[in-house]
């Protein structure tokens, strides 16, 4: 056992070891945040949807900012009947998309797939000097 020396006198230090009783404890806690973040992203979601559907995209000083990022769809029966050998490979994979670009390449996998537009909102802020 560790000591320390306290008003001129060896006193024991005690080191308390963290249990796993702790680690339970911890889980819970970490499972009630994850509930309240949940909670917290649905409600932002609401007040977004809300201001979209109003069309009012600024507020004082913050603006509604939308973001496009674009996703490609693999067209799973077309590379089914161009690929049969490599589609039985891949099926039931959870990542389909990349699994199929593994198998046959990129440059043959892009006329297999569509492009589509996927929307995101933020809020930024903008200081009243920068304001048009």
């Amino acid at each position: 056992m560790d000591e320390l020396e306290f008003a001129g006198q060896q006193v024991p230090v005690l080191v308390i070891e963290p249990t796993l009783e702790d680690v339970f404890h911890l889980d819970e806690h970490i499972q009630h945040l994850k509930k309240e973040i949940k909670k917290a992203e649905d409600e932002k979601k609401r007040i977004i949807e809300d201001h979209l559907k109003s069309n009012k995209l600024l507020e004082g000083n913050f603006k509604l900012e939308k973001k496009v990022k674009f996703i490609r769809i693999l067209n799973v029966q077309k590379f089914r009947e161009m690929y049969p050998k490599e589609f039985e490979e891949i099926i039931g994979s959870a990542k389909i998309l990349t699994k199929a670009e593994e198998a046959i390449g990129k440059n043959k996998l892009i006329p297999l797939c569509t492009e589509e537009p996927q929307y995101s909102y933020s809020v930024e802020y903008i200081p009243k000097y920068e304001r048009k």
